[in-house]
This record gives structure tokens, sequence and C-alpha cells, in this order.
């Protein structure tokens, strides 16, 4: 969720600011958490059980956040009911991590 929200690096040097975009993002990850969570996956006759998937369900209630218009352009719940992903029990594949290095300010310099 670091990276779907924006934690991964801050855009501030100021503790004042870098706490203010932590709790910003906090914020966004309990309203995406809380909305995802009334999306019930429809049980149909699939070979495995379907559940949210809270990446998908992040990016639309951010996209939701950024419109500005009077009403929003589609139903939430509704968008995020669309990208369901299978439980898929007993996977044996190990999750490959490759670590990053820091990002530096400088980038402002050009």
């Amino acid at each position: 969720m670091k990276y779907i929200l924006g934690l991964s690096a801050f855009h501030s040097k100021q503790e004042n600011s870098i706490l203010q975009e932590i709790y910003a993002r906090l914020v966004m990850y309990n309203f995406s958490m809380l909305i995802a969570q009334h999306v019930k996956p429809k049980e149909k006759d699939l070979k495995y059980k379907l559940q949210i998937n809270f990446t998908q369900a992040a990016k639309i209630c951010l996209n939701f956040f950024r419109y500005k218009g009077k009403e929003p352009p589609y139903d939430i719940e509704a968008t995020i009911q669309r990208f369901l992903l299978p439980i898929r029990p007993n996977r044996k594949r190990q999750r490959v991590s490759v670590s990053t290095c820091v990002v530096s300010f400088n980038y402002r310099l050009a």
C-alpha cells in the first residue's frame, strides 16, 4: 500500500509537512478500506472463492477524491466489484523483493 498511496518518497523536508503527508495517506487508506469492506464478492459457481483487489480499491477511491465535478462519474462500490481476485490456497512460490535506493531532493534543481 505504500506505493499505491504515494508514501514511497516524501515531497518535503520539514517535519510538519512530512507528518501531514503521512496523516493524509492514512486517512485515504482508512477510507478506501472502509469502502472495500462494504463490497461483498458475489458467490457464483466458480472454482475459487473471490476477494477484493485492495490495490485497485485504493486507486478507485483516490480517483473519487480527486474528482471535482458535482456528481461522481461512477459508483465506487460497483467499480470495486469489477476487480475481484481468486483466493488460491496452497501457493508455494515465494515473493521476490528488490531493495531500492534513497530518492534525493536534487531532482528539483534541474
